[in-house]
């Protein structure tokens, strides 16, 4: 298992910003590339529009969850939710951050004075109850090594980013970065012998971050 400053976790990649076409007859999209180094290669694409003011935040919901008609169905078995419930937050984190990791981005910008976002929806395989937009869109693609798709398959990836411009009270702004995203990993739920029959139980893995473009 690597140990120390690796880079197991890194998310290298591209955005691309896609014009329109008329072959296919598509409007204009962002896209994002990415390759996690533990086995992952992500392509997720949507849109971006910009906003006056800040941005609202929804729920970031942490609970597992199995998919039922298409639709999303939370397990809410106490053995699952003591792992959440329980845990502790790193200092400067509010445990409630925990059950939705999204309180952490709107602590961040609590007095400022944001006056326009640029909003970044994107997704791939999208889920109904996760992504920005329905299931039935198809859209983007994950592709992971087999040891990734039979112990922790990443399934389903989505991600808002909001580019901010925050004005100082002497009238100069600032832009500042913040996001969301949501991966989907799917986990090997064994069911009673001799059959041991294997249901997949998605975990939902939510990364948020506040940063701050440095002159």
């Amino acid at each position: 298992m690597p140990v120390g400053n690796n880079g197991i976790h890194l998310e290298t990649g591209l955005f691309l910003n896609v014009v329109k076409s008329e072959d296919p007859l598509e409007g204009p999209s962002i896209a994002r590339l990415g390759s996690i180094p533990h086995g992952d290669s992500i392509l997720a694409q949507g849109k971006s529009f910009t906003i006056a003011g800040p941005p609202q935040f929804e729920l970031a919901d942490p609970t597992p969850f199995t998919i039922v008609d298409g639709k999303r169905v939370n397990d809410t078995s106490a053995n699952y939710l003591a792992l959440l419930k329980n845990a502790t937050p790193p200092p400067g984190i509010p445990k409630e951050a925990i059950m939705d990791p999204n309180l952490i981005l709107s602590n961040a910008i609590k007095g400022q004075n944001i006056i326009s976002t640029v909003v970044i929806l994107l997704d791939a395989n999208p889920i109904d109850g996760v992504s920005n937009v329905p299931a039935s869109t198809n859209v983007g693609g994950i592709t992971n090594i087999p040891f990734v798709n039979v112990n922790a398959n990443a399934s389903t990836i989505s991600a808002i980013f909001w580019i901010e411009t925050v004005k100082n009270e002497d009238g100069s702004t600032f832009l500042q970065l913040q996001y969301t995203q949501t991966v989907i990993l799917d986990f090997p739920v064994f069911g009673a012998p001799p059959e041991n029959p294997i249901t997949p139980l998605k975990w939902p893995h939510i990364s948020v971050a506040t940063l701050r473009l440095q002159p």
